[in-house]
């Protein structure tokens, strides 16, 4: 449910800071208005995902809701989403900022990816 919503309430593809918080609250409202379960987890991973990673894994901690795995799974999150950088250039994604060691072997495939998927839209 995080990759589906956390950018819903983007307003433009800069960094757009608080677009997560945005998404968050519109997954929650959502889920309410459908009855749909909803996920404390899924809602503090959309919620920071657009935040440094000391205030998102900060509020986690605090968080009774959530278990260890909410920590890895944000980490996970939030690396899927730095390897669509590229789409906005090739300079769009600083490996370094990277959390996970799987991410950074997935750097090559994120660019090809994005090189065929431009390709084939050409």
């Amino acid at each position: 449910m995080a990759a589906v919503f956390h950018d819903s309430r983007r307003h433009d593809d800069g960094i757009d800071k608080g677009h997560g918080s945005r998404a968050a609250a519109y997954y929650k409202e959502y889920c309410r208005e459908h009855g749909l379960s909803y996920d404390a987890q899924t809602y503090y991973i959309t919620y920071y995902h657009d935040q440094d990673d000391s205030l998102g894994l900060s509020e986690i901690a605090k968080s009774s809701d959530l278990s260890e795995q909410a920590v890895l799974l944000y980490q996970i999150f939030k690396d899927a989403d730095a390897l669509d950088r590229f789409r906005l250039g090739p300079d769009g994604l600083d490996e370094n900022f990277l959390r996970t060691e799987e991410a950074r072997q997935l750097v090559d495939f994120a660019k090809d990816l994005l090189q065929k998927s431009n390709e084939t839209n050409a």
